[in-house]
């Protein structure tokens, strides 16, 4: 089962996309800031990382600095802009 992890502060979105991504079949875990995320990813592999650009603290771009430098996972990008 692939495994994603999905990254954006609002709550009520992570949620319902990660609802519809295990309905999907995906195994989904969550965080609410970069930060997070990023400590996930140094405990445990993923298969791909969807992160939202505009994070409290350490917005997505900064974000995506780590990742391709850490996990070497793909990444899509999720905004409202």
């Amino acid at each position: 089962m692939r495994k994603f992890l999905l990254i954006d502060d609002d709550a009520l979105f992570r949620r319902s996309l990660s609802f519809h991504l295990e309905q999907a079949g995906y195994q989904v875990e969550t965080a609410g800031s970069a930060e997070d995320g990023l400590k996930f990813t140094a405990e445990e592999s993923v298969d791909l990382i969807l992160l939202d650009i505009g994070l409290p603290g350490m917005d997505g771009l900064e974000a995506l600095r780590h990742f391709n430098d850490q996990v070497g996972a793909p990444i899509i990008f999720l905004t409202a802009r």
